[in-house]
């Protein structure tokens, strides 16, 4: 999803985990752990590592867990105002290290990264650099992932708001998004606005398209408006979805209101698609435009092209506004029910399986997709019994990765579709 950059040095609220395993695999054992978590939204990978975000509560009972299944460190980070503190979790045990820690233990930590330290120094090289006040601690943090060699995925925010069609008390029953606060401002008893208050890793409601839904998984109708660098429309209905890019503007006009009627249709609008593609086509800002769509929508005084810090200022000041924090409970966070709790040394054998036939599938697909190429080739060749060899080759990988793909699945949380991870 379309995001533009914020600056390292500003100071936000946020916790990070971050693990050295591939996306599928951490995300596919965080779902054997937590069968009703949903964290895809507010994933990203990098360089072996996956970097997820997560208030404060979990990334505390998770890191442990989850580095018991995956065999391999985790690393927790925590900026908040004044600090950045850092913790580690390893396979069979856990060590912390904060702004005050020891020498030792800083490096104990080093080692654990697979970093060895040069000198009786090191560690407390790193101790120091947590510590350092001339630094905000977003700083420390990005200062302290180089030391350490873990890759820091860029930070980034979209600012903007969502609109959803459904009562406060519903959308309040979605919220907090993982890692993340915001506000829930009430428009009126069937429509609300998401507003995030600048808390957490990337503060916008990019991401939370699908987040909001009822207690058996059906989405509320929803409208991601978003603006900056990239700004942008994103509808979700009973009629389908829509995403519309402003930059697009500029390259195909004529698409602009087939687009518009789309925009309509999804937002339960249609006779006002004329209406839209004036808002679109017409002159001035984008932030302007952004206004303009949410009012009409039914949602004015928005002030479309603020700053996270700007328009969690606004909703804050809004009638009825319900804040919900990124360590208040929800419905998609917390430990595992008691229903749900197993060991997570237990799960480290399925884990290996499910990880294997990963690998096994996406090898079918390559060797699929090489022997789609090969069979023309062999015929143009005259060599027909060779082709048809590769067309029964290419027959079982399909079966395979059919098979694979049930075999992945995992069963259905209540209020979630079911998922092959």
């Amino acid at each position: 999803m379309p995001v533009q950059r914020t600056e390292d040095t500003q100071c936000t609220d946020y916790t990070l985990l971050q693990a050295a395993s591939e996306l599928r695999d951490t995300l596919d054992a965080i779902g054997l752990l937590a069968p009703e978590w949903r964290l895809e939204q507010v994933t990203s990978k990098g360089k072996g590592w996956t970097a997820i975000a997560l208030s404060r509560r979990d990334a505390q009972w998770l890191a442990p867990a989850l580095a018991q299944v995956i065999a391999k460190p985790v690393l927790t980070t925590t900026v908040d105002q004044d600090t950045c503190a850092l913790g580690l979790a390893l396979p069979g045990h856990r060590t912390l290290l904060r702004a005050d820690a020891s020498a030792s233990t800083a490096d104990e930590v080093l080692r654990g990264l697979g970093v060895e330290p040069t000198d009786e120094r090191t560690g407390q090289r790193l101790t120091w650099l947590l510590a350092d006040r001339a630094l905000s601690p977003a700083e420390r943090h990005r200062k302290a992932a180089e030391f350490l060699g873990v890759p820091l995925p860029q930070r980034t925010e979209q600012p903007g708001v969502a609109a959803v069609w459904a009562s406060p008390q519903q959308v309040r029953a979605c919220l907090p998004f993982p890692g993340h606060g915001a506000w829930v401002v009430p428009v009126s008893g069937s429509l609300s606005l998401v507003v995030p208050d600048g808390t957490g890793w990337a503060p916008s409601p990019v991401g939370m398209m699908g987040w909001f839904t009822d207690d058996t998984g059906t989405p509320f109708q929803t409208m991601l408006v978003h603006w900056g660098e990239l700004a942008g429309v994103d509808t979700r209905s009973e009629h389908g979805t829509a995403f519309w890019l402003f930059v697009l503007q500029e390259r195909d006009r004529s698409r602009i209101p087939s687009d518009a009627r789309d925009l309509a249709t999804v937002l339960g609008m249609a006779d006002r698609a004329d209406a839209i593609t004036e808002i679109l086509t017409g002159g001035g800002p984008v932030e302007d435009k952004c206004a303009a769509l949410l009012a009409l929508a039914g949602i004015p005084s928005v002030p479309a092209g603020g700053s996270p810090a700007d328009l969690a200022a606004w909703a804050s000041e809004r009638p009825g506004a319900i804040h919900v924090g990124p360590e208040d409970p929800g419905r998609w966070t917390g430990p595992p029910t008691t229903s749900t709790a197993v060991e997570p040394a237990g799960l480290r054998p399925k884990y290996r399986r499910r990880r294997a036939m990963r690998r096994i599938r996406r090898l079918a697909g390559w060797t699929e997709a090489a022997g789609w190429i090969a069979v023309p080739a062999l015929l143009i060749g005259g060599l027909d019994d060779w082709a048809y060899g590769a067309l029964a080759t290419v027959a079982g990988l399909i079966v395979l990765r059919v098979v694979l793909k049930r075999a992945l699945r995992r069963p259905k949380p209540k209020g979630r579709p079911d998922e092959v991870v």
